[in-house]
C-alpha cells in the first residue's frame, strides 16, 4: 500500500511541477554545415534565439572565428528575448579576405549564455553553443545559397507539459503493473 501511495505522490509532483525550459540557437541551413564563398565575397548568415518560456530571458551572444571573418551586425551586450518569441534574430556578416587561398577553412563558433538579470528576471546558468565552417572556393565553384527559415511554428499550449504527460502515463502503467502483480501473487498463495 505504501508503494501505491508513493507512486501517486510522485505522479502529483510531476504533473504540478513546471517543465524546465532550455534555450538554444536556430541556425540557417548549410549543406554539410559549411558556408562556401569565393575570396573577397561576403554573405549574411543568421541565427535565431527562441524563447518558449512564459518570462523574458536575457542572454549574451558571442561569436568567434578563425581568421576573424565574422562580425555580428548591430551587436547588443545583452539580448532580451520576450516570452514566447521564437525568432529573435542575430545576423552576422561573413567576409572572406581578397587574398584568401582556395581551400582555406575558417571555423566559426557561437555561444549563447545567460546574462545577469534584474530582480524578477528568469535566469539560467546553462549555455548553448554551435558553429559552422566557412570554406574558400575556386572561381568555377558555386557559392552556398543560404536557406533562410522564415516561418516558425508556434508550439501548442500543451507542448510544455509533454514531459508531465509522459511521466503521468509511465506512472499509471507502473501502478497498473503493480496491481496486477499483487493480484497474481495473492492467487498463487491460495
Amino acid at each position: 500500500m505504501r508503494i501505491g501511495c508513493l507512486m501517486i505522490a510522485v505522479l502529483i509532483i510531476f504533473t504540478v511541477l513546471p517543465v524546465v525550459q532550455a534555450i538554444g540557437l536556430n541556425m540557417d541551413y548549410l549543406p554539410d554545415n559549411t558556408l562556401k564563398l569565393h575570396a573577397g565575397e561576403s554573405a549574411i548568415y543568421g541565427v535565431r534565439i527562441p524563447n518558449i518560456a512564459d518570462e523574458e530571458v536575457r542572454v549574451v551572444f558571442t561569436v568567434e572565428s578563425s581568421g576573424d571573418v565574422v562580425r555580428v551586425i548591430d551587436p547588443e551586450d545583452v539580448y532580451i528575448i520576450p516570452p514566447k518569441k521564437l525568432d529573435t534574430a542575430v545576423n552576422m556578416r561573413v567576409i572572406i579576405p581578397e587574398d584568401a587561398e582556395v581551400g582555406k577553412r575558417y571555423s566559426v563558433n557561437m555561444r549563447l549564455a545567460g546574462a545577469p538579470g534584474e530582480e524578477g528576471q528568469v535566469r539560467f546558468s546553462q549555455s548553448a553553443g554551435s558553429g559552422f565552417t566557412v570554406e574558400v572556393i575556386g572561381e568555377g565553384d558555386a557559392s552556398t545559397e543560404i536557406d533562410r527559415v522564415e516561418g516558425f511554428v508556434e508550439p501548442s499550449s500543451s507542448s510544455p507539459h509533454l514531459l508531465s504527460i509522459s511521466v503521468f502515463v509511465v506512472v499509471v502503467l507502473c501502478i497498473a503493473a503493480l496491481v496486477l502483480y499483487r493480484k497474481f501473487r495473492k492467487k498463487e498463495k491460495i
